[in-house]
């Protein structure tokens, strides 16, 4: 299949990418050359960021602090920068040299690795909170995984989970603008507007294996799978092709906190405007 549809997406890095983040005023990229950043004003630039201390392992998963814009960093423990990215905080090793995502919820890290959902209050000393994980998901101290054995939810930071819906899941998203409002894979497309106590199934035009929610707006969404990218603004209803010129499968979706730009990785990094006018944006080769 060579997908036309859809905006012409600007290439923003051509380097192989593993993690995007958000944080601060600045787009962070974790590529094969090292963790970059460009400032979200303009998309151009990027620049090195500084080196962890030390020789720690490649770094396997990133995340931003959205209201601080404090920068975190997963290798052989989890790295802290308070300056975006120039000088990071050293901590105590702990095995992530196979860290699959890193997330900062509430105050608290989440990691998946291998299937397994850990957590930390600190970065430093971590406990497994849950098993065979698919995927991940949070709004305030509620938080989602999808697994094998159905959707869980657990409203004391993991400590308990309950179960949702028996059905596997294998992708969900929380909408920011309402958060009872959650989007699932699970034998297709859902939507559930109670907080996941109920479930409709939506009809899309692929199996999806990534979401992504406008912040803007809960019935705007981004679905990535079988190497399309597609997007529909009236809660799964009516859908538009989004792929365009992207060479490769959609890996992950991130969309601007204003909900003015999003941000995939596809064989590197690219960027679409969906909102308003398209921001000038340079190619780093």
């Amino acid at each position: 299949m060579n997908p036309t549809g859809g905006p012409y997406w600007i290439p923003l890095l051509a380097a192989p990418a593993t993690n995007v983040a958000i944080g601060g005023g600045s787009l962070y990229v974790n590529t094969s050359r090292g963790m970059l950043r460009a400032p979200l004003a303009t998309l151009a630039p990027f620049t090195a960021l500084g080196p962890l201390p030390g020789a720690p392992a490649a770094v396997r998963g990133l995340a931003a602090d959205p209201n601080t814009g404090v920068l975190y960093a997963a290798s052989d423990g989890v790295w802290r920068s308070g300056d975006a990215g120039a000088s990071w905080q050293t901590s105590d090793a702990v095995p992530f040299d196979d860290v699959d995502e890193l997330f900062l919820a509430n105050g608290a890290f989440y990691a998946i690795k291998a299937g397994a959902l850990l957590k930390s209050a600190d970065g430093k000393t971590w406990q497994q909170i849950l098993a065979g994980v698919h995927a991940f998901a949070f709004d305030a101290n509620v938080l989602y995984a999808g697994t094998a054995r159905g959707l869980l939810v657990s409203l004391d930071g993991g400590a308990t989970w309950k179960t949702l819906d028996a059905a596997e899941t294998t992708a969900i998203a929380v909408a920011p603008s309402r958060s009872s409002t959650l989007y699932r894979s699970a034998n297709g497309l859902q939507r559930s507007d109670d907080g996941g106590a109920t479930w409709h199934a939506v009809e899309s035009p692929v199996a999806v294996h990534h979401i992504a929610v406008d912040p803007r707006a809960e019935s705007s969404l981004w679905i990535a799978g079988e190497g399309t990218l597609w997007h529909s603004a009236d809660g799964g209803r009516t859908w538009e092709e989004q792929t365009g010129n992207l060479p490769a499968a959609v890996e992950q979706l991130l969309v601007d906190r204003d909900g003015r730009h999003l941000h995939v990785l596809a064989g590197g990094v690219w960027d679409a405007a969906v909102r308003a006018e398209r921001r000038r944006a340079t190619s780093l080769r």
